[in-house]
């Protein structure tokens, strides 16, 4: 017998691993477990999951593939919207954008917060989850729920949402985009030297971009590309929308590009407040992520509850309906320890007990989901 686990084999999505002993057991022992709960649960036939019952305002602007901003009230099912990794991944821990269809809505109403940043105010349920990194800490995002997060904490951010240009400038730049750009590591252009290359360089810097040029080995001919990162690139395509261009951008800009960088900062909370109950919209994308008021935002899965609901357990149903945080909940009754005070020690990182109540809320969510414990962080 090896002292790692072995894999027998799989039953209905379900991995059996026959475990070695360990200080909790003297002989071998079986483990089922399901890698993704998702796929232990099955709806009846004419029947779908939804797994987005953490929600936002309705009038929150999401970011769909076309590179427009719309309410997040008015998307429909298979909208293409950009989503992102869930978990960083890869080297440099990085999360990359995608594509991805908008899998269900939900219309309901939720205890609601107002979370106030240096760049603007979103509203979602208490519930909802947004990838933030703690005061005065350069560590990794992790995802928090909306009511959870604290002043001073820095919230991931993309972008300011854009607004779709009308005017006449901004037709001019559209075409001259679809006919002299390209979509090469960002927006570039060329052209010679004259009243149109003037013109476009006016355009361009009007909208608060700049443009790093050089000049053609042969005759007048200028290129250029727009500075500033991912965001600026795809804010001047989706402000004057060049048909050619955003189509090109898809593969080239959107999918498996980095989500963030030195040019795009995270924004600090500052405030955090409870609004009562409101009408929110629940949106479940493919990657369970989509980009909310320019914010990095899950859209939360509900799979405790659905445990909750598939297994009757009347525990578990009035930890869930107690309002708490779930795996605080089920760490502090584990460990003999009152729910306030288990909570309080885990929200403050300052006190000594901090990282063991961290870890033990941590446990509990493999023992609940059977994940590996170095990738509990992940599951929200």
């Amino acid at each position: 017998m090896t002292d790692k686990p072995i894999l027998l084999g799989t039953h209905n999505g379900a991995e059996c691993f026959l475990h070695p002993p360990d200080k909790n057991h003297s002989e071998p022992y079986l483990v089922k477990r399901i890698p993704d709960i998702r796929e232990g649960i099955r709806a009846a036939p004419g029947w779908k999951i939804l797994g987005a019952d953490y929600c936002v305002d309705p009038q929150t602007k999401v970011l769909t593939t076309d590179l427009e901003w719309v309410d997040a009230g008015s998307i429909k099912e298979n909208r293409l919207v950009v989503g992102f990794d869930e978990n960083a991944i890869g080297k440099g821990k990085r999360r990359m954008l995608h594509r991805t269809p908008v899998e269900a809505i939900t219309y309901l109403k939720q205890p609601c917060v107002r979370i106030v940043t240096t760049h603007g105010d979103i509203i979602c349920s208490e519930e909802h989850r947004w990838l933030v990194r703690r005061a005065n800490t350069s560590g990794l995002l992790l995802w928090k729920r909306a009511v959870d997060i604290s002043v001073g904490w820095h919230i991931a951010h993309f972008g300011e949402p854009w607004k779709t240009d009308t005017s006449y400038d901004a037709g001019y730049l559209a075409g001259f985009l679809d006919g002299e750009g390209c979509i090469a590591d960002g927006v570039g252009l060329a052209q010679n030297s004259g009243q149109v290359w003037d013109k476009v360089n006016h355009l361009i810097k009007a909208r608060g971009l700049d443009l790093s040029c050089w000049p053609a080995k042969k005759g007048t001919c200028v290129k250029a590309r727009v500075t500033g990162g991912l965001y600026e690139a795809l804010r001047l395509l989706g402000e004057v929308r060049p048909i050619r261009l955003i189509e090109n951008c898809q593969d080239r800009l959107i999918e498996g590009h980095a989500t963030s960088g030195q040019s795009r900062p995270s924004k600090e909370v500052l405030a955090v407040e409870k609004i009562g109950e409101r009408d929110v919209v629940g949106i479940q994308t493919g990657t369970k992520t989509f980009i909310g008021g320019g914010f990095l935002s899950h859209n939360s899965q509900i799979e405790v509850r659905i445990m909750a609901w598939e297994s009757k357990d009347e525990w578990l149903m009035t930890a869930l309906n107690s309002g708490k945080d779930i795996h605080c909940y089920m760490a502090a009754d584990v460990h003999k320890i009152p729910y306030d005070d288990f909570y309080k020690i885990y929200k403050d990182p300052n006190h000594s007990l901090h990282n063991k109540y961290y870890g033990w809320r941590s446990e509990i969510k493999t023992t609940t989901f059977g994940v590996p414990l170095n990738h509990s962080g992940f599951v929200v």
